[in-house]
């Protein structure tokens, strides 16, 4: 979730998840805060109300605009394509299809990424 306490930018994370989806999650928010910052701070009141952004079946959905481009800010934040076309060209994978299950993982620790996170973002590359 991402919300600002006291005009404070504030993003929490489950520390349950792995490190690499931990990592995904921050740069989204930071996403929401730069691209979205108006609706963040909308509904703040002087008697502390929040509006928050939260993860949830609509969010995980991949239909609202907002977490799409939240979710496309933490791609390239965490993963440029610039970097990504030079894993693959150094590794000789080829730029014509989507890496096997082994070049993935191997691209998503690289990356320190899911190997969810990885696939989406190959695709989009490609």
């Amino acid at each position: 979730m991402a919300f600002y306490k006291d005009d404070v930018a504030v993003i929490g994370v489950n520390a349950r998840h792995h490190v690499r989806r931990q990592r995904f999650t921050i740069a989204h928010e930071i996403g929401h805060f730069k691209l979205h910052d108006e609706v963040l701070r909308k509904g703040m009141h002087v008697d502390k109300v929040i509006t928050m952004l939260n993860r949830d079946t609509n969010s995980a959905s991949g239909t609202i605009s907002i977490e799409i481009e939240a979710n496309q800010f933490a791609a390239e934040l965490l993963m440029p394509k610039d970097l990504v076309l030079r894993y693959m060209e150094e590794a000789s994978l080829d730029y014509g299809c989507v890496p096997d299950d082994e070049a993935i993982e191997a691209m998503a620790r690289a990356f320190n990424v899911s190997a969810t996170a990885m696939t989406y973002r190959i695709a989009k590359v490609l």
